[in-house]
């Protein structure tokens, strides 16, 4: 299955905008998206219409908590075919440990196995 990535450190570059669009468009041609908002700030989660810090558990947790990824994926009603992985300000400290490892990709991939 196809992976796009839109990542970009610099800000206020429509990372959050593209990355919603291409999903949602993505979804309603039929396809089944997943979502990943690894932002602190939650901007895809919020995008979705959900409020990061009232969200039991997030990338955070599955990255380092060990919890299930199908486990915290959520579902909006407003678009089928589409799941959010979400992020809240957790993924704060999780962001500072991933940049620093090496390998961090396969860490990743790991992590998201369904």
């Amino acid at each position: 299955m196809p992976i796009i990535a839109i990542a970009n450190q610099k800000g206020v570059i429509s990372k959050t905008s593209t990355t919603g669009n291409l999903g949602r468009a993505l979804a309603r041609s039929g396809r089944h998206i997943l979502v990943v908002d690894m932002d602190h700030q939650g901007a895809v989660t919020t995008a979705f219409g959900y409020i990061p810090d009232l969200l039991g558990s997030t990338i955070y947790e599955v990255c380092f908590r060990g919890v299930k990824t199908k486990e915290v994926i959520l579902v909006p009603e407003q678009v089928s075919h589409i799941h959010i992985l979400p992020a809240n300000l957790s993924m704060t400290e999780g962001k500072l440990w991933l940049i620093s490892e090496m390998g961090s990709a396969y860490f990743l991939k790991k992590r998201f196995a369904l």
